[in-house]
């Protein structure tokens, strides 16, 4: 039986006098990195000549898995007890004002917490990807050719894992 706990891993972070949360990915802001990801992605011929945007994408993760913590309103409103707080998303206009010394550990770590670092384990691994793409890559292709660029949104095809 597998079993799992739902609850995000979170870290806090101090950037200044800031507090933050980071927090693992959940799978909406997952799906929304791998597809920038992939956008980012040149291809010739079948294969990866090249990748555009990867400063975006490691701005983009941090702006959804990045809350800065703050106040809302006394628990009793006497102003001895602490404060409620809540978490607010980091706006990307923010992180992207950071220097990259900041960014690119916090995005790192971001990658990691949230498992988004898929990287083949093996030669073979390597090998059966790279005929998935290609494979997808002609389908694609020879899709556009008898129907059309817009055909992959019309004909119901999805694509695989993105």
């Amino acid at each position: 039986m597998l079993e799992f706990d739902p609850t995000p891993l979170t870290e806090t972070v101090k950037i200044g006098s800031t507090t933050y949360i980071l927090r693992e990915a959940d799978e909406n802001a997952a799906r929304i990195f791998r597809n920038a990801a992939v956008r980012g992605a040149k291809m010739h011929d079948g294969k990866v000549v090249g990748v555009d945007g990867v400063g975006d994408i490691q701005s983009l993760l941090l702006s959804l898995c990045l809350f800065e913590t703050l106040p809302t309103k006394s628990v009793v409103g006497d102003g001895a007890h602490p404060f409620e707080t809540k978490n607010v998303a980091v706006p990307l206009q923010v992180i992207r004002g950071w220097p990259s010394r900041i960014v690119k550990p916090l995005f790192d770590r971001c990658k990691e917490m949230s498992q988004l670092d898929e990287k083949p384990s093996t030669i073979e691994d390597i090998k059966k990807q790279i005929a998935d793409l290609t494979t997808q890559l002609h389908e694609r292709e020879e899709a556009e050719k008898t129907d059309g660029p817009l055909s992959n949104l019309t004909s119901g095809s999805h694509p695989s894992s993105e």
